[in-house]
């Protein structure tokens, strides 16, 4: 079995080097893993802030957008009159929109 065979020993052995392995383990992950939780913690955070102006600006253009649309929508076309004449006398009186 494993490290001393079965029964009260083999199960101390094995518990005892566990333990022993995963403090040494956690020891390591804190020692080597903190500087990576943190540097990708300025990250993230660094991410997040470029993402709030990048957001921002595109609100702001599309706010503009919407204006520039509603403006052009309430705006009335520039019409002038336009005579068709056949000789001397008048056809059709139409309006042409001028661009």
């Amino acid at each position: 079995m494993i490290f001393g065979g079965p029964g009260f020993a083999g199960g101390f052995i094995t518990g005892f080097i566990s333990g022993f392995a995963s403090r040494e383990l956690v020891g390591l992950a804190i020692k080597y893993g903190k500087p990576i939780i943190t540097s990708m913690k300025k990250y993230g955070e660094e991410i997040f802030e470029m993402s709030k102006e990048n957001l921002a600006h595109m609100g702001e253009s599309l706010e503009d957008f919407v204006a520039e649309v509603r403006s052009d929508m309430t705006k009335k076309p520039e019409t002038a009159d336009v005579v068709t004449e056949e000789g001397s006398e008048p056809v059709m009186k139409a309006k042409k929109q001028v661009p």
